[in-house]
């Protein structure tokens, strides 16, 4: 995530700062264990291409 935001958001967060800034907007740490049986390929597409969307339009509103 750290590498993540400096490239989309052309800032640095140190490891501890990213934890803090996660955390506060409620995300955790979570690893898969595998595929879920009832994953829609479909559906992960839109929200992936709409999470992406927001994350430009983010970007654009702090530059």
């Amino acid at each position: 995530m750290r590498t993540l935001m400096g490239r989309l958001f052309h800032i640095s967060y140190a490891v501890g700062g990213t934890w803090r800034l996660l955390k506060r907007h409620s995300w955790a740490w979570q690893q898969c264990t595998g595929r879920a049986i009832e994953r829609d390929d479909d559906v992960v597409e839109v929200w992936k291409t709409g999470l992406l969307r927001s994350l430009v339009i983010l970007d654009l509103l702090i530059r």
